[in-house]
């Protein structure tokens, strides 16, 4: 006689049922199973099924008997149950207003997510990977909800993402000044497509002006290695047109 058994899943979620199948040998007439951090604890079933409330590494002991002898098979931390766990990152965190970004999540065990986006349009999600468009300037926070039953997991990124007010007076186009290397050391390449001689202004995220400069509508060369690495925004005004980009100095 020997005692034998395996289990549907060994990794399952918090929460989940494991439903454990006898393969004991010899002419057994009784069983008597102990499951470690299950409900129930223990069992007199030949194929018994256990719900794991909780996180953790847990035993499972079989004790098989013929009514004479018995055998007895311990697997020790054969069942390993997962947490609830989330995540989230933005591919930008620093954009100018009307801007859209694309927030993608890591979770484990979740059955459901629910995302609140202060600032954004749309304002909730129950997407795994959604994309917001954020249209006022200001700095929001983010939360992403993950859930498993009963239980939940809140995330909160607090002031995670900084909107500019990149429009205003003139005639504005983001997309038609080149500058590159982007992201780059603080040494870059401006084109400006318009005619005449710009002013450009370079503005930390926190709206301070921390360098001026007058160029051309050539291929024009600016360093401005001496600042900090971080997100900046570039302006470019000759009168009739003003440019606008986001730059990135690591």
């Amino acid at each position: 006689m020997t005692a034998d058994f395996e289990a549907d899943m060994v990794d399952p979620c918090l929460g989940s049922d494991v439903t454990f199948t006898n393969n004991s040998l010899g002419d057994i007439t009784t069983y008597a199973w102990t499951f470690e951090g299950g409900d129930p604890a223990t069992s007199d079933e030949e194929n018994p099924v256990v719900n794991y409330a909780n996180p953790g590494i847990y035993d499972v002991t079989l004790v098989v008997s013929d009514g004479v002898d018995e055998n007895t098979l311990l697997m020790e931390d054969y069942i390993n149950v997962g947490a609830l766990e989330a995540s989230f990152e933005a591919d930008e965190v620093d954009i100018c207003d009307t801007e859209m970004i694309t927030f993608t999540s890591t979770t484990n065990c979740a059955e459901g997510l629910t995302w609140t986006f202060e600032g954004g349009d749309p304002a909730t999600s129950d997407e795994a990977n959604p994309t917001v468009t954020y249209n006022a300037a200001g700095v929001y926070s983010v939360t992403l909800t993950a859930m498993n039953g009963d239980n939940e997991l809140e995330v909160i990124e607090e002031s995670y993402i900084t909107v500019h007010n990149c429009t205003g007076l003139g005639s504005i186009a983001l997309d038609r000044m080149r500058i590159s290397p982007n992201p780059g050391d603080g040494h870059f390449q401006i084109s400006l497509p318009d005619n005449g001689t710009f002013e450009v202004q370079v503005f930390d995220i926190t709206g301070h002006m921390v360098y001026t400069a007058s160029l051309t509508a050539e291929l024009n060369q600016m360093d401005i290695s001496h600042l900090n690495d971080g997100i900046y925004i570039i302006s470019a005004n000759n009168g009739n047109t003003q440019f606008k980009e986001r730059v990135i100095i690591k």
